[in-house]
């Protein structure tokens, strides 16, 4: 099975990339999350199909077990302090929004997509590289 690097995940992330009121709080909690190694919290913020996308990514990176938190927290653990500066650190712009679909700009990084489910703005994952 082809194994991804972490960084590219966490890139996949953020491209793809908390219950907060609007997209670019949603964004900044998310990033938060995967910096503390929040899997729990991390997943709350993911639509279903996202919270699926991040089983897939963790079978590529070797993580086994635990779920999407679980997911979350090795990828979390395989960072350095510069990276997880990094995702704490990242500048969230202002967010396009378009009825029910959100975009937001993630400075140095790429941009993070939502859709609001019942009310709330949740982090939509794209499809991840192969």
């Amino acid at each position: 099975m082809k194994k991804l690097p972490v960084s590219a995940v966490v890139l996949a992330l953020l491209s793809g990339c908390g219950g907060s009121d609007s997209p670019e709080d949603v964004t900044r909690d998310f990033l938060q999350a995967m910096a503390d190694g929040d899997g729990e919290g991390a997943c709350d913020l993911l639509t279903g199909d996202a919270k699926r996308q991040m089983l897939a990514a963790g079978a590529l990176i070797g993580e086994r077990g635990g779920g999407c938190p679980g997911t979350i927290e090795g990828i979390a653990e395989t960072l350095d302090e510069g990276e997880l500066a990094k995702l704490r650190d990242a500048e969230v712009e202002e967010a396009e929004v378009n009825g029910e679909r959100a975009t937001v700009k993630v400075k140095d990084a790429d941009r993070a997509r939502l859709r609001k489910i019942e009310g709330e703005w949740r982090i939509d994952l794209e499809d991840l590289p192969e």
